[in-house]
């Protein structure tokens, strides 16, 4: 078990990376940035609550926790880096708060959530690189979600069936 104080607000690039023993982490209020790949392949954890003054998740930071079912990600985060939770491909049950204006390239890519289509209907998610509200999946229109302000690299390549895109003002 990894417990991190009140007192660090911010946790360094690959600071616990590889760390495949971690099974359980706690985080206390005060916590404000987890920097790239801090927890990139620590294949351990099973369950991720993070506190409500995290306001930046960096890129690759939970990479390849492949035993990461659930994530609770607060209200206080704005943004999310590139890969963050790519390849978590036991994360199923997690939600992105209309606080997030900004998700990096395939930060939710590989996941199980998302490679299960039923879960795409009717619910806030991520495709490939795009923060959206809904997708129908016999059209394929999709709606991208009020407040993002940014559309990533990549973000409908490879998706020839795609045939609306909506985005707000």
């Amino acid at each position: 078990m990894v417990r991190i104080p009140s007192g660090v607000d911010q946790i360094g690039a690959l600071a616990f990376s590889g760390c495949t023993g971690i099974t359980e982490l706690t985080f206390k209020k005060g916590l404000t940035v987890i920097s790239d790949e801090a927890f990139k392949g620590c294949t351990g954890i099973t369950e991720l609550i993070l506190p409500s003054t995290l306001l930046s998740i960096g890129e690759n930071a939970f990479n390849g926790c492949t035993s990461l079912e659930s994530v609770t990600i607060p209200n206080s985060v704005k943004s999310i880096g590139l890969a963050t939770f790519f390849g978590c491909t036991s994360l199923a049950d997690f939600t992105i708060p209309n606080s997030v204006t900004n998700v990096g390239p395939s930060a939710f890519s590989n996941t199980s959530y998302y490679n299960d289509e039923t879960n795409w209907e009717n619910d806030l998610l991520y495709v490939d690189n795009c923060l959206l509200e809904a997708k129908d999946t016999v059209s394929n229109n999709c709606t991208i979600k009020d407040g993002t302000r940014l559309i990533a690299s990549y973000a409908f390549v490879f998706k020839a069936t795609l045939t609306t895109i909506t985005i707000p003002d």
